[in-house]
């Protein structure tokens, strides 16, 4: 299956055709830059390495970051220090805590207010958030900025992931092992390239079994949980409607949506999309199919269900295999449904 173009539309207003699952990808095809950026600049979090904070406090700023920063913390050990995931500032934070600033700040004034209090207290503060903009700007002297790729532009679930997992590193006298990591999401990015049919485009292949359907994404492991909300936030945000699940609440979720077996029942979406569609005149719309993705499982023990699973993923380290499971989710957004 060759990459798809649309001549009657063009790209930021321009004249030429574009291939718009190219477009999409490109800042896909940033995840691994964005890691491989917080791996250069971990030397600044060096002052970190020995000190005991009270709290670790990871300030999100939207649903995704939010997602992300549950991942990281999930795939991460802290130590004795607790994690708190918030989007606001507490109360409590002050010399003795570590902030770390991560998302692409929709509301640019409540997270700069938010940034420069936390300075204010004394709390360490390191800030993975924005490319540029007001946050950047706004920040006060002793934040740690984080930089992003040049040419990135947007948010990043890896660059949360790499930032979380960098603060990590350095509380917990650990390797760090970002540049692994960018080197396995640029490997996962290679194969999941556009120009790759289905055949051998795993996120194709994803996007394929997604489409006309309503997605619940599960894990039966602590990691696989984990990639599956993550997954579900970025899906939802890019239009894919889907959801996450817990394994305990599995089989109640498709008695209730009355696919109790996890297979796809025939039929597409009943005419929905259909401009002319009038249900008064139509009838009510045709089922539409729940499917079911498993993450970081190799068999889904469902009928009908889909595993996503990396086959080497024991030779590079959990969170390795996890950031690739990722990509490859964030990839299949970018995809566009066999026609």
């Amino acid at each position: 299956m060759s990459p798809q173009t649309d001549p009657d539309r063009s790209y930021y207003d321009g004249a030429a055709e574009y291939d718009r699952e190219t477009v999409r990808f490109f800042d896909v095809a940033h995840e691994g830059a964005h890691v491989r950026a917080v791996a250069e600049a971990a030397g600044m979090l060096a002052g970190l390495r020995g000190s005991s904070p009270r709290s670790v406090v990871l300030l999100v700023t939207d649903a995704v970051s939010e997602a992300a920063a549950e991942c990281a913390a999930a795939l991460n050990a802290f130590g004795r220090a607790p994690v708190m995931i918030t989007r606001t500032l507490p109360e409590f934070v002050g010399a003795l805590d570590v902030v770390v600033v991560v998302g692409d700040a929709p509301d640019a004034e409540t997270v700069t207010r938010q940034v420069v209090a936390a300075a204010g207290r004394g709390a360490e503060v390191i800030l993975a958030g924005p490319v540029d903009g007001p946050v950047v700007e706004g920040a006060p002297r002793g934040v740690i900025l984080l930089p992003a790729p040049p040419t990135a532009d947007g948010a990043s679930p890896m660059r949360t992931i790499a930032a979380v997992t960098a603060v990590c590193a350095e509380l917990s006298h650990s390797p760090c092992g970002l540049n692994v990591m960018a080197d396995a999401v640029d490997e996962e990015l290679r194969q999941l390239s556009p120009e790759r049919d289905t055949t051998v485009n795993l996120a194709r292949q994803l996007r394929e079994y997604a489409e006309g359907a309503r997605i619940l994404h599960t894990g039966y492991t602590a990691t696989g949980a984990a990639v599956a909300r993550l997954v579900a936030a970025l899906w939802s945000a890019r239009g894919l409607p889907s959801g996450f699940v817990g394994q305990e609440d599995l089989a109640a979720a498709l008695e209730y949506s009355g696919e109790t077996d996890g297979s796809a029942p025939s039929g597409g979406s009943g005419g929905v999309d259909d401009i002319f569609y009038d249900p008064f005149i139509d009838g009510p719309p045709a089922h539409v199919p729940v499917k079911v993705v498993v993450w970081a499982q190799r068999e889904p023990h469902l009928l009908g269900a889909r595993a996503e699973y990396i086959e080497d993923s024991a030779d590079d380290g959990e969170i390795v295999g996890a950031l690739r499971l990722i990509v490859r989710g964030l990839a299949a957004t970018a995809m566009q449904a066999a026609s």
